[in-house]
């Protein structure tokens, strides 16, 4: 009895040593130098710790006799810093793991290209950096220190489509940088190639007497030599400049266009118009678009005597002063649709200032 007695506390007492050894134990790192986000910290268990900027510690699980491998999974970025591991591999032996460390030093900050609507390969440089961008997004260049120069540029543009940046150059500081790109299809129309309007363009009369039409001049171009034109007449006119139909693809389509106008306020002046598929002829803004720049400056009155072709719009009238850049979103929901766009002039036929008249150059549409 009591031999069976001591053999069964003996068991006892083995059972319960080796429970103590086999308990969990933690790898208990410490971390110096993180300030960027964006660090993953990964163990060879496939355990995976996301450390925040200025953070001085980690911890993993581990049980006795289990390997571990600390390693970096993901660097941070902004800043971008490269973090190294040391006493990054071993076994655990019952006991806290403590002298596993990450020390983080930083590279620099990067300058992001942030590409939108492009259709095809893209080139940018930086200094002697090139990024080929095909698809729409961020893409970053390779990081710079504070206090270094950046100038984003295009390398090479893409197959029919032309591509700007904006706010592409300046002197790194202690953040991110981010470039916006913007790249338009093919639909890009200076009224440059020849004397006469582009193919597909034509001429809408919708009320009007006299002779006066749009057309191309080589008389106030933005950009030599070409615009198109319409003079303001002493008779009452209704004009409009009509675009081809172009296919829309995208979610958030623009006109962009460089223009010039002198009109009698409140009398004379001029409207941006659209027609999606075959439908109406609506304004801009009543079919759900915007300006987002140089848009309509006054109401057309409803007239004394002699009523203005587009009394009670608002439009753009009085004097411009030069030349303008007017951009104005389209509706939304039009991807897959064509659409066509007219430039429409009226004034009345009384008190018609001399010179008056609009000019349209440099059209260009994000589809």
């Amino acid at each position: 009895m009591l031999a069976c007695t001591s053999a069964c506390m003996l068991s006892w007492d083995t059972s319960s040593s080796q429970a103590g050894l086999d308990a969990d134990r933690k790898i208990l790192g410490t971390i110096s130098g993180l300030a960027g986000s964006g660090l993953v910290l990964t163990n060879a268990s496939g355990d995976e710790v996301y450390p925040e900027p200025g953070a001085t510690s980690f911890e993993f699980p581990i049980r006795k006799g289990q390997s571990y491998a600390v390693t970096v999974k993901s660097p941070p970025r902004s800043p971008v810093q490269n973090c190294v591991v040391a006493n990054s591999v071993g076994t655990g032996d019952g006991q806290d793991v403590t002298n596993v460390v990450v020390v983080c030093t930083t590279l620099g900050f990067t300058v992001n290209a942030e590409v939108r609507d492009l259709m095809g390969s893209l080139a940018l440089s930086n200094g002697v950096d090139t990024l080929v961008v095909q698809r729409d997004g961020v893409q970053a260049f390779p990081p710079l220190r504070k206090g270094q120069s950046y100038a984003v540029t295009i390398a090479s543009q893409p197959s029919n489509q032309q591509c700007t940046v904006t706010g592409g150059s300046g002197v790194m500081d202690e953040a991110d940088v981010v470039v916006p790109i913007r790249c338009i299809d093919s639909f890009v129309e200076g009224f440059d190639a020849s004397p006469v309007l582009p193919s597909g363009w034509k001429v809408a009369l919708i009320t009007a007497s006299g002779s006066t039409l749009w057309h191309v001049s080589n008389d106030g171009a933005d950009s030599a030599p070409n615009c198109a034109r319409v003079s303001g007449a002493a008779t009452t006119l209704d004009m409009a400049l009509v675009s081809p139909a172009i296919a829309i693809v995208g979610e958030n389509p623009q006109v962009k266009f460089r223009h010039a106008y002198m009109a009698e306020a409140g009398y004379d002046g001029a409207v941006l118009e659209i027609q999606v598929e075959d439908g109406a002829w609506v304004d801009i803004e009543a079919a759900g678009g915007s300006f987002s720049s140089a848009g309509y400056t006054g109401m057309i009155t409803s007239g004394f005597g002699v009523r203005p072709p587009l009394a009670g719009r608002n439009a753009w009238t009085g004097n411009s002063g030069g030349y303008v850049t007017t951009v104005a979103n389209l509706p939304p929901k039009l991807a897959g649709k064509k659409v066509t766009l007219r430039w429409r002039w009226g004034n009345d036929g009384s008190g018609t200032a001399a010179g008056s008249g609009w000019r349209i150059d440099n059209v260009a549409v994000y589809r």
